[in-house]
């Protein structure tokens, strides 16, 4: 056993290795990996789980809001990324306003005012593609405000902003304070589900 490896060093030290990471590859191949570097087959060795975010935000660096949950309801959402053209379905029935409906209206009013972000079409005429600059996270919650009719700039002229709390790792929330009817003030808050039920 030592004759052998020490007849691999130097001379067939290379092919070795490059046998054993290219059978490494096949391997891999079969169990639906893909592999485009035999050099990171080396990196893999001790990896036993591999987490990696959904597909759309890998390979078309997009998110989208596509339910949302309220107490005993639960509403669909269509579209594509970014775009801000899109319909909002509760049991197959299209929804034509949201101002009948208090939640959305406060969920959709709280993702306008929180929202960290900013999206625009494409520079590019040929593409149906819109652009973020910001959060993504914040980005798709934007457009979902838009989806349901809201606006940036109606949102400023209702709720003048105040203050900002950002988002830190002890409270995992992050608050806006607005002027709400002259004296009053109106809070919308995101973060955490755990920080956002405790309240």
């Amino acid at each position: 056993m030592i004759g052998v490896s020490l007849s691999l060093v130097p001379e067939g030290l290379q092919v070795t290795i490059t046998l054993s990471l290219a059978l490494s590859a096949v391997y891999l191949a079969r169990k639906n990996v893909l592999i485009i570097q035999l050099s990171s087959i080396h990196s893999l060795g001790s990896i036993i789980v591999i987490c990696t975010d959904k597909t759309g935000t890998i390979t078309q660096n997009e998110m989208m809001v596509e339910k949302i949950w309220v107490p005993e309801k639960t509403f669909n959402l269509t579209g594509e990324g970014y775009n801000p053209k899109g319909e909002i379905f509760y049991k197959n029935e299209k929804i034509t306003t949201i101002f009948d409906i208090l939640e959305l209206t406060r969920l959709g009013e709280c993702c306008i005012a929180n929202a960290n972000s900013s999206i625009s079409p494409s520079e590019d005429k040929n593409k149906i593609h819109w652009q973020t600059k910001g959060d993504t996270t914040d980005a798709a919650c934007l457009v979902l405000g838009l989806k349901m009719g809201l606006s940036t700039e109606d949102m400023n002229l209702k709720y003048p902003k105040l203050k900002i709390y950002p988002f830190d790792y002890h409270r995992k929330l992050f608050t806006s304070t607005h002027k709400y009817n002259n004296n009053r003030t109106k809070i919308f808050t995101k973060g955490a589900v755990e920080s956002i039920l405790s309240k």
